[in-house]
């Protein structure tokens, strides 16, 4: 590869960079699928053409009229994407899977089954990263073949591939990933230190554009595409400050906040309490914190075979003799027989007696009844309305069910993973968890008139990252330590720098 070509790969490879942004600019207040498989199709046409003239110019021979390794060059390239989606993939991940275009019955499934989910398909992407390391040079020797026999070229490659060779590469990616992760904090906190706007701006937009680089580069040194013998020239220059500029405009702001005065805050205590000073999701906990008149008390109940609600996070209790068991499975009085509980509809009351408006949280699993949502607005429609409680639950099925027969009660999507078109859902307001929001999704949301409530908030830094990038307000264990929050958007604003960890890894 001579000095020439290298400039040119070069050139293209910024190119690339600088249009993929410009995509991702383009779809930053939509989730609809439609434009972002649009714009995700052309950003995979260009990255396989980039690897293509890569691949063509290192080993400075191709596939004219090698048809079958046409189609297995097509094929590994689309398994190496599928592989990248869980990493960054030049910021393209998130806004994948921000798109997903589930029905409310899917996103309830994949919720609750979440955790097995990511176990299997966890360990199936180990084993794909595994297998497409061990058979890194397959593409690279697709080009060198003398014949037509992409078959053949894979047995070659997986004799030579050697389990050293494994190792070293995947303990380099978890390398560049801590090192990645190094370079998003100290920007941060260098932005933090010198508390300027045009400072944010610039090594924002620098930080992207060097992200998406060290991504890039490093898959094409994975598959042996050989990048030197560049060297600063002019062009360079220029193309890299066109660079700069644009990908400042396109990503530099990283998240925008409510103007310069961050919107006010509603306060939602969880699960009832603040601080650890009572034993959350009880009656106790709701008179002790009603007191600070926060806008909110945040609550969980399950509902038992037999049709009762009671106040409980979690799916299942102890019975002596049959360990674990969901309360779904049980009778309230077999619950009561071992355990203290709380029934929703003494919890309910008193809350209404203190005038303490509530959000419950209608928690759903794999056994719940049908038609559990019918059976919680029958009994507790005009307690509910009283004090205009609000209803939320990962349940898209059993809001629909609460909406239809009360339409004064407003409800609301909780999610743990912040994936799917959230708009496609019909609730008046999201709970949505706050390690990986990104400002896409809240933008889209915003949109449609429609509140954020991020949850858990309990650490400043999450608090002032959820408040600068404009949710309506944050559910928190640490109700007066957000209440007493001091915030300036322009000295706080490099937290917004940390949103970079949600799209690039």
């Amino acid at each position: 590869m001579d000095k020439v070509t290298s400039q040119r790969f070069i050139y293209v490879l910024v190119v690339i960079i600088c249009i993929t942004a410009g995509l991702q600019k383009a779809i930053s207040f939509t989730s609809r699928s439609e434009p972002v498989v649009f714009c995700f199709t052309i950003f995979a046409i260009l990255f396989m053409g980039l690897l293509y003239f890569g691949l063509f110019q290192t080993t400075r021979r191709s596939f004219s009229g090698m048809i079958k390794s046409k189609l297995a060059f097509l094929l590994t390239y689309i398994l190496y994407l599928g592989l990248g989606l869980p990493f960054g993939l030049l910021g393209f991940s998130s806004i994948i899977e921000d798109s997903l275009p589930l029905s409310g019955s899917q996103f309830t499934w994949l919720t609750i089954n979440r955790r097995p989910l990511v176990f299997i398909l966890g360990g199936l992407e180990l084993i794909g990263i595994g297998v497409a390391i061990y058979l890194r040079g397959y593409l690279k020797a697709l080009f060198t073949q003398n014949s037509d026999h992409p078959i053949k070229v894979l047995k070659l490659t997986f004799r030579k591939g050697s389990a050293k060779d494994l190792l070293k590469w995947s303990l380099f990616g978890l390398l560049l990933m801590i090192v990645v992760t190094g370079m998003i904090i100290a920007v941060a906190w260098l932005n933090s230190m010198i508390n300027n706007h045009i400072v944010f701006f610039v090594s924002a937009g620098i930080l992207t554009f060097s992200l998406a680089l060290i991504e890039i580069l490093f898959i094409c040194r994975l598959l042996e595409i050989r990048v030197i013998n560049f060297k600063p020239s002019f062009t360079l220059f220029v193309l890299a400050f066109i660079s700069l500029v644009l990908m400042c405009f396109f990503n530099g702001q990283v998240s925008s906040y409510q103007a310069t005065k961050p919107m006010n805050q509603t306060i939602i205590i969880h699960r009832g309490v603040i601080n650890h000073n009572s034993q959350a999701n009880t009656i106790s906990a709701l008179k002790k914190n009603s007191r600070y008149h926060f806008p909110y008390v945040e609550m969980d109940i399950q509902e038992t075979m037999d049709h009762h609600f009671i106040c409980a996070h979690d799916d299942a209790v102890k019975i002596p003799g049959k360990g674990l068991r969901d309360i779904n499975d049980l009778r309230l009085a077999t619950i009561e027989k071992y355990h203290h509980v709380e029934v929703f509809g003494n919890y309910l009351r008193v809350a209404n007696r203190l005038r303490q408006p509530l959000i419950i949280e209608l928690k759903v699993t794999n056994n719940s009844d049908p038609k559990m949502g019918d059976q919680f607005i029958n009994q507790f429609r005009s307690e509910l309305i009283k004090q205009h409680h609000q209803v939320h639950s990962i349940g898209y099925r059993y809001l629909q069910q609460i909406k239809r027969r009360e339409p004064q009660i407003r409800v609301g999507l909780v999610t743990m993973l912040n994936f799917s078109d959230l708009n496609r859902y019909q609730v008046n307001f999201y709970t949505l968890q706050h390690i990986t929001l990104n400002a896409r999704v809240i933008n889209a949301i915003h949109k449609t008139n429609r509140p954020i409530y991020a949850w858990t908030d309990d650490h400043q830094l999450s608090m002032k990252r959820m408040w600068l990038m404009g949710v309506n307000g944050q559910v928190t264990d640490q109700a007066v330590k957000l209440k007493q929050l001091s915030l300036k958007p322009q000295r706080d604003e490099w937290v917004l720098i940390l949103n970079l960890l949600v799209d690039y890894l």
